[in-house]
């Protein structure tokens, strides 16, 4: 009976506290397929993760060479700094983000595959 089905595949959760910095928010949400590539690859190197460690606000300062992606709304802000903005200010919402993010990332999972 076995050879008829398919392993299942788990994708973790997201504890909601693990969202509130900014490097794991915006890590995750690149894990979930909503931060441009451009910006995250900005954001990822090396160097900028020694600056964060010293200064944990310096984190976006590294998208000023990074041109800003178009969207719906023609805002004139990398969508990361958006992101970020409107996620420092949750409280009870930052589980229901948290849940959210895992249900993309277990969607985006279950695609690719």
């Amino acid at each position: 009976m076995q050879h008829h089905f398919e392993t299942p595949t788990i994708s973790p959760a997201i504890p909601s506290r693990s969202i509130r910095s900014q490097y794991n928010l915006l890590r995750t949400a690149h894990k979930a397929g909503i931060i441009p590539q451009e910006e995250w690859n900005a954001i990822s190197t090396p160097e900028n993760l020694k600056l964060v460690k010293s200064d944990p606000e310096s984190l976006l300062k590294c998208l000023k060479d990074v041109p800003i992606t178009p969207r719906y709304n023609n805002a004139n802000v990398h969508y990361c700094v958006e992101l970020w903005r409107k996620a420092k200010g949750l409280n009870r919402g930052r589980a229901v983000l948290a849940c959210v993010l895992a249900h993309l990332i277990a969607m985006k999972t279950f695609v690719e595959r």
